[in-house]
């Protein structure tokens, strides 16, 4: 019996054709990943830094309500809010004399809950759910993650 653990790796091959677009491929789908950071409201694409943000916030919503299933614990409604600081976003557009890294900073996650269970179940499945997301335990150790849980009923 090998001790491969093939089953637990992630991959994505991605294929670039223009500055501004790249097509990732996961699995049996694929999407469009926009330019690595956009400071352009109206640009049409999802740039690579906003589906970081969305990937760790959906990342935490449904690692949430999987505690919660296992704990038998009803949630109404859910839904985490990401906001991202870069240290120094001039440094990606090569801005001369800037120091700092383009890097995420800090990353802040507001969990708003709704749910008819006691405060203090809600708050136990949510030690077990920042235990195992996946994203949340990787970039806490390279970000200053910042979380507020807003419980209501």
């Amino acid at each position: 019996m090998s001790d491969s653990r093939s089953w637990a790796l992630v991959s994505a091959r991605v294929k670039s054709t223009e500055a501004t677009r790249s097509t990732a491929f996961v699995r049996k789908g694929q999407f469009v990943v926009g330019r690595p950071l956009t400071f352009d409201r109206e640009d049409p694409e999802t740039s690579a830094m906003e589906y970081l943000a969305a990937s760790v916030a959906a990342d935490i919503a449904g690692t949430l309500r999987k505690a919660a299933r296992e704990r038998r614990v009803e949630i109404d409604e859910l839904e985490v809010v990401a906001q991202g600081e870069l240290d120094n976003a001039l440094m990606f557009l090569g801005v001369i004399g800037e120091e700092g890294e383009p890097s995420l900073k800090s990353l802040s996650l507001k969990i708003y809950l709704s749910t008819d269970a006691e405060e203090s179940a809600v708050r136990a499945v949510w030690d077990i759910a920042r235990e195992r997301s996946p994203l949340f335990t990787t970039l806490r150790r390279a970000v200053d993650l910042q979380v507020d849980l807003q419980i209501s009923h």
